[in-house]
This record gives C-alpha cells, sequence and structure tokens, in this order.
C-alpha cells in the first residue's frame, strides 16, 4: 500500500518520523521497512514489526496483558487460519468494548492535552512541544498528574484528612515501576 497509494505513503512516512525521529523508506522486494539513513540499513522486516510494535505499546502505555498473536511464515495453513480467527475475535472484543467505555467518556482531544501541558511551566510551549517525541509527551503528561495528584494530597493530609500511605506516595518516581494510574 505505502508504494502505490501515495497519501498512504505520506500518512505512514510522517507517522514513522513522529514515533521515531528518523525518515523511513518502504521497499517492496523484499517487503521491508528502512528506517535512518539508507546506508545504516536500519531494516525494519515484517517479523520486526511486531516486535517494534510492542515495544512501542510499551512505551506508551498502550500494552495490554493479552499475548500478541503473530503469524509466521512456518506456520501451518490450519495454524495461520485459526490465528487469523482469533485476531478477528479479539478486535470484534476491542471494538465492543470500546464502544461500551466511549458512551460516558468526555470530550478530551489530543489538542487540549497540548494546551494544557504547555501551561505546565516545564519549558514547553506551544512553539517547541512538537519537538518533542510522542513518549516525552506523554511521560510528561502523567508526571504533571502524578504531581497535581501529589500536591493535592499532601494539603490534605496537612489540613488534618486521613489518608492512605499509598496516596502520599511522592510525584518523583520511575514510570516502569510504578503503577499504571
Amino acid at each position: 500500500m505505502a508504494s502505490t497509494d501515495l497519501e498512504v505513503n505520506t500518512t505512514l512516512k510522517r507517522a514513522f518520523k513522529f514515533f521515531t525521529h528518523e525518515n523511513v523508506v518502504f521497499s517492496t522486494t523484499p517487503a521491508q521497512i528502512i528506517l535512518g539513513p539508507l546506508k545504516e540499513q536500519h531494516l525494519l522486516t515484517e517479523e520486526k514489526f511486531y516486535d517494534f510494535k510492542r515495544i512501542l505499546k510499551k512505551m506508551y502505555f498502550l500494552d495490554s496483558d493479552e499475548e500478541e498473536i503473530i503469524i509466521y511464515d512456518t506456520d501451518d495453513a490450519a495454524t495461520k487460519k485459526i490465528k487469523m480467527r482469533m485476531r478477528e475475535n479479539r478486535e470484534k472484543v476491542r471494538k465492543a468494548n470500546a464502544k461500551k467505555n466511549s458512551q460516558g467518556k468526555s470530550d478530551l482531544k489530543f489538542s487540549d492535552l497540548i494546551g494544557s501541558i504547555t501551561i505546565n511551566n516545564c519549558g514547553l510551549n506551544m512553539v517547541n512541544i512538537y519537538n518533542i517525541t510522542y513518549y516525552a509527551f506523554h511521560d510528561q503528561l502523567k508526571r504533571m498528574g502524578w504531581r497535581d495528584q501529589f500536591n493535592i494530597n499532601n494539603r490534605a493530609a496537612l489540613a488534618g484528612a486521613k489518608l492512605k500511605k499509598s496516596q502520599l506516595k511522592h510525584w518523583m518516581r520511575s514510570i516502569a515501576s510504578s503503577d499504571k494510574s
């Protein structure tokens, strides 16, 4: 699709640039994606793509507990058919859950997040916020939330409110070891 449809090609190149900060070239024979300078040959083959996708999901806190279903070239026809059916069923469940969850959600948009983070006195403004990676953006949002929650709970505790020790968890902590709150 990337080599035949100009719009898809442009969109994919912009998406890879957004997530990796690298230019990308799509090759048809063999089917692969080349990230960065062509001389360095950073190849993203179909098998590596699933690892890449899994890493991105973890980086942006989109990972789920269920294991991804990967179809290998070495799988026999029956196994491929079962794996495809499993993928389709998971997609149906995901869409049903998304529909159920979206009925009570707010209308918070990406532009609202950008506007909110730029008034946070973190050195980001409407000009330079687009220079950070998507991971750094989510990292800043998560830490901003932790700091605000810590400050609110700290003030409440000083005013005499009875809080659990877990509610006074300091906002400076590791993203990797934190709970997904």
